[in-house]
């Protein structure tokens, strides 16, 4: 089940070049701030398709999604260091198939006509070419453009194995659970339900609502015992947050999925309990887990979830020396013993 197994990362935001060997079906990222570790999910989710800009431009604007330019962010992509001349290599295993991406290319000033003012003006555009070889193989090369304030228009692409990224903050948006319960099977919303239970006893069902049907505006609501229908964004955030990681899991079906900062909006004293489910969750469902953490909660209650399957556990520490960006990697035995026999922080 794990899908991705090997990873190398070079030339990426700040990654110079940092390899990530044998991972598991289960992979805690720990680190300090800024050592790279949003960054390696952002370099994983970019494996997704084959050669789509889309799909690149759609992954990076996840976590900055109010970002006003995805000209922009497409060029925060590339490390500071490098000038006009721009390129990023990823290599990975992935289902025993090595690949190697390649986006490489040029940034320049194009003079450009104005139709309505028929005035010149210089307009940013990144031209280059998007390459993929598979068991060292060329399989595809693809030239790209990207203008400045220009959108992209592509033809739909081939993914290569499924990816869902959750970013921090999407459990304050309502669209990956909508499109997740309009389509949900009864067994799975009742194990979501008594999940939620333990947060709210009362909380009996949950379900989409079109409230607006002109401008098809849909929101989840939540069946309570005491106060009825109610607002998904009436209740705490560790219901949200709990709503959201159970979706990304059902969309992740037989594939890879991506949570920055797992541990986000859900309260200590659940952790155990969320993970333990969450688990065996992403066990039912076939998904490769990739997640950063800077809780030794979350640690510890993913350790207990594993049980007798810790061999199916990876954590890897990222840090930072030298401008370079290193990755140790610790078994889910070595882990285990780390945290439950010698106390040790490892994040």
């Amino acid at each position: 089940m794990n899908y991705l197994s090997y990873l190398n990362i070079k030339h990426f935001k700040g990654i110079e070049n940092l390899e990530l060997k044998d991972l598991s079906n289960v992979n805690i990222i720990v680190g300090n701030n800024n050592t790279g570790k949003t960054s390696l999910l952002e370099a994983i989710s970019l494996l997704q398709s084959q050669n789509s800009l889309k799909t690149i431009l759609k992954h990076i604007s996840r976590r900055d999604s109010a970002y006003l330019s995805k000209f922009e962010l497409f060029l925060e992509l590339f490390p500071k260091q490098q000038d006009e001349l721009k390129s990023i290599h990823i290599n990975s295993i992935i289902n025993n198939k090595s690949r190697e991406l390649v986006l490489k290319g040029s940034l320049s000033n194009d003079l450009e006509l104005d139709s309505v003012c028929l005035k010149d003006y210089n307009q940013k555009s990144f031209k280059g070419t998007i390459s993929v070889k598979l068991n060292e193989e060329s399989i595809t090369k693809k030239k790209i453009e990207l203008k400045e304030n220009q959108s992209v228009i592509e033809n739909s692409s081939y993914d290569i194995i499924k990816i869902i990224y959750i970013t921090p903050y999407d459990h304050f948006k309502d669209g990956l659970i909508n499109k997740t319960i309009e389509n949900i099977e009864l067994s799975e919303k009742l194990k979501i339900i008594e999940l939620l239970k333990k947060f709210d006893e009362n909380i009996l069902d949950f379900k989409v609502v079109t409230k607006n049907s002109k401008n098809n505006i849909q929101r989840t609501y939540i069946h309570h015992k005491i106060n009825g229908e109610m607002p998904l964004f009436s209740f705490g955030d560790s219901i949200k947050k709990v709503l959201t990681l159970a979706s990304a899991v059902i969309n992740a079906k037989q594939g890879i999925l991506l949570v920055d900062e797992i541990e986000t909006a859900i309260h200590k004293n659940m952790m155990i309990e969320v993970f333990k489910w969450f688990i065996e969750f992403c066990k039912e469902y076939e998904v490769q887990l990739v997640c950063t953490t800077h809780s030794l909660e979350v640690i510890d209650g993913i350790i207990m979830s594993m049980d007798e399957e810790i061999d199916d556990l990876s954590c890897f520490r990222i840090e930072t020396y030298d401008n370079n960006v290193y990755s140790t990697k610790f078994s889910g035995n070595r882990l285990k013993d780390i945290r439950t026999f010698l106390g040790q922080d490892v994040r």
